[in-house]
C-alpha cells in the first residue's frame, strides 16, 4: 500500500523572524505564526486616536474608523450623540432648560405649560369646573363641539361617582337612539351618535340597506313609471337566487360596484357570479348587467334603451305602493320553547332555536350525583358523567374500592387499575416482604 506524503510549505513567522513549515491546505486559516505564544505577542496594528469629548487617547482597529464613533466610551459616545443631533432649549413659561431633537423642535417642556401659553391665544373655547375634583380647565372650541371637555383628566373621569342612565343622558354623555329596523330605542355613547342605526346585530343582518347605485336604479326606474320588484327571489332546481331588480315578464337588472365585483380582489365571489347568471340566462331571462361608472354617467339612456329593445314592459299604476327592500325570510318553530321565529332561507337546516338561551337550556340535563346526592346541569353528549365535581369523584372511587391488607389487617384504597390485575393485596411494600419472607 502506498502513502501519499503530505504537501508541506515552508513559511517565516511574523514575530521572531523563524522558518517553519505547515500543510498547503491550511494555509486558507492561518500560517503566519510558528506558535501560539508568537500570535498573542504579535505586533498590534491598531491606530491610535483622541477622544473628541474627555480628550482621552484611545486605541482602535482600521475596520473601526467608520463605524465607531469618535470616542473612547459608552458614556463619552451617550453625550455626542446628544450634542451631534439633539440641542438645549428653555422653557418660556418655567424657564426649564430641557434637550430637544434638531430636526423637529419642542417649545415647552411639558403638557402642562403647553395649555398654559396656548389658553390666551385659542379664541372660542372656555373655562370649565371637573365634577370629581373641583379644578378649573380650560376646554377648546372643537371639543365643546363634540360634546367633550366634561372632566379635566381620565383619571376624574375612570373615578367619577356611579349615575343613573337618565342623568348620563341629560349631561350628554349618552345618547337615546332608534333602530332603523325595528323601531326599538336603545341607549348608546354620544360618539356613535351618527354611526349606530341599529339595536342589534340582528337587525343590521335582516335590513340589507341599498347601495348608492341601487338608488340612482330604483330613482329612474320610478320616473319612467314601470312595474318592477327590488331584490327578488328567483327559484332554480339548485338553490334560489337574489336579483338587484326584476321587470316583468322575464328582465333582471344587476348594479356591480367596482368593489366587490372586482374579479382580481374576489375571483370566488366573481365565479359565483358567473354562475348565477348563467343559471338564469337557461332559465330564459333576459339579463342587464350595469357598472358603477356607466349608472353614474348615463341610467336614464340604459333605462330607455331596454325599454326600446323590450316593448312588452307593464307601466305600474300610480296609486300603488312600493314596499320597502327586505330580505325573504322563513318562519320556523322552536325546539325548546315552541315559539316561532323568523331565519334566512340559507339557515333553513342550521337554526333550531329562537335565541341563545333556549339552545343552552335544551342541550343541558339535570342529574343526581352518586356521593353527595347534589343535583346539577350537563350537556347532552357528557351523559356518562355521574359526578358534580372531582373531590367528590375520588371520594367515591377511594371508598368503593377499599381492600383488606393480607399483612396488617387494615383497610387501604388502591388504585381501580390495579385492582383489576389484581395486585391490590398489600397496604405498602413493607407489609409485602413480611408477609412473604418473614411469616
Amino acid at each position: 500500500m502506498s502513502i501519499k506524503k503530505k504537501k508541506l510549505v515552508r513559511r517565516i513567522c511574523q514575530t521572531c523572524g523563524k522558518a517553519f513549515k505547515i500543510r498547503k491546505s491550511r494555509l486558507k486559516w492561518g500560517g503566519t505564526y510558528c506558535s501560539q505564544y508568537c500570535q498573542r505577542n504579535r505586533p498590534i496594528n491598531k491606530i491610535e486616536k483622541i477622544c473628541t469629548i474627555c480628550g482621552k487617547p484611545y486605541h482602535v482597529w482600521p475596520y473601526e474608523l467608520k463605524k465607531k464613533a469618535p470616542t473612547c466610551s459608552v458614556q463619552c459616545t451617550k453625550k455626542y450623540i446628544q450634542d451631534r443631533y439633539n440641542k438645549k432649549v428653555k422653557c418660556p413659561v418655567c424657564n426649564k432648560e430641557f434637550w430637544t431633537p434638531k430636526k423637529n423642535p419642542l417649545k415647552h417642556c411639558s403638557m402642562e405649560c403647553r395649555n398654559i401659553a396656548y389658553n390666551g391665544i385659542q379664541k372660542g373655547g372656555s373655562y370649565r369646573i371637573c365634577p370629581t375634583c373641583k379644578k378649573e380647565f380650560y376646554v377648546e372650541k372643537a371639543r365643546l363641539l363634540r360634546g367633550e371637555g366634561i372632566f379635566c383628566s381620565r383619571k376624574c373621569r375612570d373615578g367619577s361617582p356611579n349615575k343613573s342612565v337618565e342623568e348620563r343622558i341629560q349631561e350628554g354623555g349618552l345618547v337615546e337612539l332608534e333602530c332603523a329596523w325595528c323601531g326599538k330605542k336603545f341607549v348608546r355613547s354620544r360618539f356613535f351618535k351618527d354611526i349606530q342605526k341599529y339595536c342589534s346585530q340582528r337587525c343590521y343582518k335582516k335590513s340589507r340597506n341599498e347601495t348608492y347605485i341601487e338608488t340612482l336604479t330604483r330613482e329612474t326606474i320610478e320616473k319612467h313609471g314601470f312595474e318592477f320588484w327590488q331584490e327578488k327571489t328567483i327559484k332554480c332546481s339548485k338553490r334560489p337566487f337574489f336579483v338587484d331588480f326584476f321587470l316583468p315578464p322575464n328582465i333582471i337588472i344587476e348594479c356591480d360596484g367596482k368593489f366587490w365585483h372586482d374579479p382580481e380582489k374576489f375571483p370566488k365571489s366573481y365565479q359565483k357570479d358567473l354562475r348565477k347568471r348563467q343559471a338564469l340566462r337557461k332559465m330564459g331571462y333576459k339579463l342587464y348587467i350595469l357598472t358603477e361608472d356607466e349608472i353614474v354617467k348615463d341610467i336614464d339612456k340604459i333605462i330607455d334603451k331596454i325599454a326600446l329593445e323590450n316593448h312588452i314592459l307593464r307601466k305600474r299604476n300610480p296609486n300603488s305602493v312600493v314596499k320597502q327592500r327586505k330580505k325573504t325570510l322563513i318562519k320556523k318553530m322552536c325546539r325548546y320553547c315552541g315559539k316561532e321565529f323568523v331565519t334566512i332561507p340559507s339557515r333553513e337546516r342550521s337554526h333550531h332555536f329562537c335565541s341563545m338561551n333556549c339552545k343552552n337550556n335544551y342541550y343541558e340535563i339535570q342529574t343526581k350525583c352518586r356521593r353527595c346526592g347534589k343535583i346539577f346541569k350537563i350537556k347532552r353528549y357528557a351523559i356518562r358523567r355521574r359526578y358534580c365535581s372531582l373531590e367528590c369523584q375520588i371520594f367515591h372511587t377511594k371508598e368503593r374500592n377499599k381492600k383488606k391488607c393480607l399483612n396488617c389487617k387494615r383497610y387501604f384504597s388502591p388504585n381501580p387499575a390495579d385492582v383489576k390485575r389484581g395486585k391490590a393485596k398489600y397496604c405498602s411494600r413493607k407489609c409485602f416482604i413480611e408477609h412473604k419472607y418473614h411469616n
